[in-house]
């Protein structure tokens, strides 16, 4: 439910007694890390959540990463680890230039990771809480 909603409609609601049933939640994407619910949940309530975040950033010094011998785990989602290669192969085969057939090589490694990235914009934009409310709205 959007939060200003059910302001409107009940505007003590924070003082509810809370219950270990969840009807509503609200969802404010400024802080995505949060949100909130009504009733107001008791200590003992359950919710089942899917989250998903960014990987964390490595910690290589400047100097390590300059160095060719430091290896770093990737730190991606599996769902990735396709557009990385890629990615890889396109920067690989821009590299090479003594082969002519490898520009083509290039391109088409470069579609594949533009492709790849637009299917995980779609996808991640119809996961996002609130887009069903925003287009039926519209």
């Amino acid at each position: 439910i959007d939060r200003k909603t059910l302001d409107d409609q009940r505007r003590i609601w924070h003082n509810d007694r809370p219950s270990p049933t969840i009807a509503q939640w609200m969802f404010d994407p400024r802080d995505p890390r949060s949100f909130m619910v009504y009733p107001p949940a008791t200590t003992g309530a359950q919710l089942e959540v899917l989250y998903s975040e960014l990987p964390q950033p490595h910690a290589l010094t400047n100097e390590q990463l300059s160095n060719p011998a430091t290896t770093e785990t990737l730190r991606l989602p599996d769902h990735a680890a396709n557009m990385v290669l890629d990615y890889v192969l396109f920067r690989a085969y821009s590299k090479d230039a003594e082969y002519s057939a490898n520009a083509s090589r290039a391109a088409a490694h470069y579609q594949a990771v533009l492709s790849a990235l637009g299917v995980m914009t779609t996808a991640d934009a119809a996961m996002r809480p609130g887009v069903a409310d925003a287009q039926v709205k519209a």
